[in-house]
């Protein structure tokens, strides 16, 4: 008899234990993770200086520049660019190895630096906008 309640007192320890989470594996939240890439414009001073491999080079390519202007114009104050100057268009890209202009056509490989085949999260602060309203601001990844 004795038995029994010391059997049935440790089934009940044990369900407790088991309802109020004892025993499991407690989850972590990871830290955030780091940004693959960042740019705050602070030393960019002119279209020239931004786009030379001097400004920021590919990694492992000290003679090819991060950035490629790809059409219009770009300008730099107080650690901002502002996109399209001049009436014209601003378009870049960023971690272009080929600095050609046709990289769409098909058959051609993927020529950047960035592996896009993972979720990404792309943040950016637009501080004014001028001009005519109706134009759009787009980003377009694309790895080639």
């Amino acid at each position: 008899m004795k038995n029994w309640k010391v059997v049935v007192g440790l089934l009940c320890l044990i369900l407790i234990l088991l309802l109020s989470g004892c025993g499991k594996k407690k989850t972590e939240t990871p830290p955030p993770a780091e940004p693959i890439f960042k740019e705050d414009f602070n030393t960019a001073t002119t279209e020239e200086q931004f786009f030379s491999p001097a400004y920021r080079s590919l990694p492992g390519a000290p003679d090819k520049p991060m950035y490629f202007l790809t059409g219009g114009h770009v300008e730099f104050s107080d650690g901002h660019i502002t996109l399209g100057t001049g009436g014209k268009g601003g378009r870049y890209t960023v971690g272009q190895t080929e600095q050609e202009a046709d990289t769409t056509a098909s058959g051609v490989e993927p020529k950047g630096i960035f592996d896009l085949s993972k979720p990404y999260k792309i943040s950016l602060k637009v501080i004014g906008v001028g001009g005519t309203l109706s134009k759009k601001f787009q980003i377009y990844v694309d790895n080639n």
